[in-house]
């Protein structure tokens, strides 16, 4: 999950938006799981 975060947040920075918003919906996914 951190390791998700992280690969998330790198691909913020690199402005790689479309990447990003399809990694945040399957961290979301995975959190949601995880409750």
């Amino acid at each position: 999950m951190a390791r998700l975060e992280a690969v998330l947040a790198a691909a913020v920075a690199a402005e790689r938006f479309e990447e990003a918003a399809e990694l945040r919906d399957r961290l979301r996914q995975l959190r949601e799981a995880a409750q």
